[in-house]
């Protein structure tokens, strides 16, 4: 089982900044114990369309990072090398089933979250654009900075989820604290 593009900065860097070391070694280590559990292997005894608790599957098959950290391996163990195969299959597909759903799920709370947080944000960032466009340059780039940080505040979940911006300018707008009406330090 593959991950779509492992070392692409997207999984390895969060858009270009480098994790702390063993980021990755973390997260495969998660997916493998995903892909190892009880809700996986109910869903690989339905795709295989068999009776049988998770403890059957798990005497049968082993999951675990490959050595390079860029795929899953799962090996399954059986007196005939067919039944193997499927088995394997079946545990892979329902490992992509149940992650995708699972992303999913997260992606979809995320969005809601963000929608509810926008409108209030959306009037900040006015106040600020306001201040901004009456600011001499070296206040300018402090409000500029502030502006971001009132953007990033509510997206970061998100952009977690999709690993498409750094996690350092989420740090930043996580770290922002109100000091005055539509001010945010950071």
């Amino acid at each position: 089982l593959f991950l779509r593009d492992p070392g692409s900065p997207a999984v390895l860097y969060l858009g270009g900044f480098p994790p702390q070391t063993g980021d990755h070694a973390v997260f495969m280590a998660t997916q493998a114990e995903l892909a190892g559990s009880d809700v996986v292997y109910e869903r690989a005894l339905q795709i295989l369309k068999r009776s049988g608790t998770p403890d059957d599957v798990r005497r049968s098959v082993v999951v675990g990072p490959s050595a390079d950290l860029a795929s899953l391996t799962i090996r399954a163990t059986s007196g005939d090398p067919a039944e193997s195969a499927n088995l394997a299959t079946a545990v892979g597909t329902a490992y992509e089933q149940v992650a995708g759903e699972r992303i999913a799920a997260d992606a979809k709370v995320a969005i809601t979250r963000l929608r509810q947080a926008w409108p209030p944000l959306a009037a900040e960032l006015a106040a600020l654009r306001a201040q901004i466009a009456h600011a001499s340059d070296p206040d300018r780039a402090i409000l500029e900075r502030r502006a971001l940080a009132t953007v990033l505040r509510p997206v970061c979940p998100l952009i977690i989820i999709t690993g498409t911006v750094g996690s350092r300018s989420c740090s930043a707008a996580s770290t922002s604290r109100p000091s005055g009406p539509g001010i945010f330090t950071s």
